[in-house]
């Protein structure tokens, strides 16, 4: 459903920009998820498929209208360089006061903290806008290291619920972890947000 509230379409920071994708990143992309595949494909049932520059266009295409109709904010996790370092999002999945982050990485630049540093820059993207009350990720309960960066952030696990669609290692279960803005701020203030 279409919503009034708009994140900024540029975040910056010393190491990487997160941008919506557009059509010229169609074979970067590609390359990217094809690079990662057997890593993504255990969590993330959509590293399936055609995963060609030319498919790219299409699901490009999507993204842009969505975020052009308020219904989704899907980024490119891209280096100063713009070379594509992976995706992230802030999706409006639970409700008009939450917003929800995903992220990976391309399996060349894992380990890095790149995906925490992603979900804390979202984190504080997302509380600069007044109607968002908390932040949540969802993340398989198998999948110990992705669930490590919201644990990490202070997150506290809110509820376990059916996955709408499974991949080769999922269990069917996610945890959707949530941090309140309250908290953010006072993890913010006494410096334990760093990633």
């Amino acid at each position: 459903m279409p919503s009034s509230i708009r994140p900024p379409r540029r975040v910056e920071t010393p190491s990487f920009v997160l941008r919506p994708w557009e059509r010229r990143d169609a074979e970067k992309l590609s390359e990217a998820v094809i690079e990662s595949q057997s890593d993504l494909v255990q969590w993330l049932p959509w590293a399936t498929g055609d995963l060609s520059p030319t498919a790219y266009i299409s699901v490009i295409d999507a993204f842009i209208a969505a975020w052009d109709d308020g219904r989704d904010f899907v980024y490119g996790i891209v280096d100063h360089d713009d070379r594509v370092l992976g995706g992230t999002g802030l999706h409006l999945r639970r409700g008009p006061t939450t917003m929800e982050i995903g992220y990976w990485v391309r399996s060349s630049r894992t380990g890095e903290g790149i995906a925490t540093a992603v979900t804390t820059a979202l984190i504080d993207t997302a509380f600069t806008l007044p109607e968002i009350s908390d932040v949540a990720v969802a993340v398989d309960v198998e999948n110990e290291r992705s669930a490590s960066i919201p644990t990490r952030l202070g997150f506290k696990i809110r509820e376990t619920i059916p996955a709408e669609r499974h991949a080769t290692r999922a269990s069917g279960w996610h945890n959707i972890f949530v941090i309140e803005r309250s908290e953010w701020v006072r993890r913010s203030n006494d410096g334990s947000t760093a990633p």
